[in-house]
């Protein structure tokens, strides 16, 4: 249910604290050149950057009322707006009583860290997705499983969605491996595209160091790894470290399309790791151009 690692490292992150993922929390404003027009969106709150929006959600945007189709946080700056993004928004919905929009409450803004802040953009080029720069991305396995009462050496899952256990499976859209975040970062449910691994993932568990990094505003996920049926020893805890990358510096893809390039090669199996990344920039143009290639 909680993914953690056992190793001597982890096991001291564990002591001071836990697991993590995050949103951007700078503070944000009402935005302040706007005008509804539309009647059935003047009593619809209006959307606006930097404030979590849940599925059935209506929201008043440039004069018309939107339904929101998946739990997600609008980063701030990401232009995640509903004209923008058909993957999370869709036209219509009724707003019930004259509930005028309210003045975003400015977030406490953390001290000044030199790592770079989460920065998603739409993803462009073929259907929909959100490209997450400056992401965590951590990796657990059957041995360092933690079922959520300090019993380790399992595959048990907070929110069993397609899967019943923690389970690698091919890694592709249809069938997805299993990740673990906070839920503020994703819902059960969700699914993540891994350009580095061109992997699909879908969230199914909860992470106590995503949550940490998450309340401190960063973006942190945690992949599973090998069997889900017996303990795989230091080989595993080897092979997740080996993947693991420098922290917040790999790029995710939030709602992915369905047909992107997939390795189905396990990252793990029968005590052998499949330690082979793609190279990924930090910046690039268009990202279905670049795995495409």
């Amino acid at each position: 249910m909680m993914a953690m690692k056992i190793s001597f490292f982890i096991l001291c992150l564990l002591i001071l604290g836990g697991h993590a993922y995050a949103e951007d929390i700078a503070n944000v404003t009402e935005p302040s050149n706007y005008v509804d027009t539309d009647p059935s969106a003047l009593v619809c709150k209006v959307w606006a950057e930097g404030f979590q929006y849940n599925r059935g959600d209506v929201v008043s945007y440039q004069g018309k009322s939107y339904i929101c189709l998946q739990s997600h946080f609008a980063y701030k700056g990401a232009g995640w707006n509903p004209v923008a993004t058909p993957a999370l928004w869709q036209p219509g919905g009724n707003c019930s009583g004259p509930t005028p929009s309210p003045r975003p409450t400015p977030r406490p803004t953390p001290a000044p860290t030199p790592r770079p802040s989460p920065t998603p953009t739409p993803a462009p080029g073929q259907g929909s997705g959100q490209i997450v720069r400056g992401v965590y991305v951590t990796f657990y396995g059957f041995d360092d499983n933690d079922d959520g009462n300090g019993n380790y050496g399992n595959a048990v899952i907070s929110d069993p969605v397609i899967h019943r256990i923690a389970t690698e499976d091919l890694g592709t859209f249809d069938h997805p491996s299993t990740f673990a975040t906070d839920k503020r970062v994703a819902q059960p449910g969700t699914l993540v595209y891994i350009p580095k691994l061109r992997k699909y993932y879908i969230m199914e568990d909860t992470c106590r160091e995503c949550t940490a990094d998450r309340n401190r505003g960063r973006i942190h996920i945690d992949p599973f790894m090998g069997g889900n049926t017996r303990l795989q020893g230091q080989p595993l805890i080897n092979c997740e470290e080996a993947l693991t990358a420098d922290p917040f510096t790999d790029v995710v893809v939030f709602n992915p399309g369905n047909d992107w390039p997939v390795q189905t090669q396990p990252l793990f199996r029968n005590g052998v790791c499949n330690s082979r990344t793609f190279p990924v920039p930090f910046e690039f143009g268009n990202l279905l151009d670049w795995i495409m290639e």
